[in-house]
C-alpha cells in the first residue's frame, strides 16, 4: 500500500504545484485581467484542448485557501466570459 500513498502523495503535490501557478500568474499583474485561454495555456502548456473545467475546479481549490467565503471572493474575482484577477 505504499505505492498507492505514495501516488496519493505525488497527486496532492502536483495539485498544489498548479495552485501556486495559478497564484503566481494572477499576482504577476494584479488588477489586470488573465484570460482564461492564457490561465489554461500556462498551467496545461503540453495538452492540445485543456479543458475549462479543469481551470475552473483549480480556481475553487485556491479561492478555498486565500479567500474567507470563496462563494463570495474579494481577492480573486472572475470577470464572466473574460477571465480572472487578484483584487489588492
Amino acid at each position: 500500500s505504499t505505492r498507492k500513498e505514495s501516488s496519493a502523495a505525488s497527486d496532492v503535490y502536483k495539485r498544489q504545484a498548479k495552485e501556486f501557478k495559478l497564484f503566481k500568474l494572477l499576482a504577476e499583474d494584479p488588477e489586470r485581467v488573465c484570460t482564461t485561454e492564457k490561465l489554461i495555456t500556462h498551467l496545461w502548456p503540453n495538452r492540445g484542448r485543456a479543458n475549462k473545467s479543469d481551470l475552473y475546479q483549480y480556481m475553487h481549490l485556491l479561492r478555498k485557501k486565500v479567500e474567507l467565503d470563496p462563494d463570495n471572493p474579494h481577492w480573486i474575482i472572475t470577470i464572466k466570459g473574460v477571465g480572472y484577477k487578484l483584487h489588492i
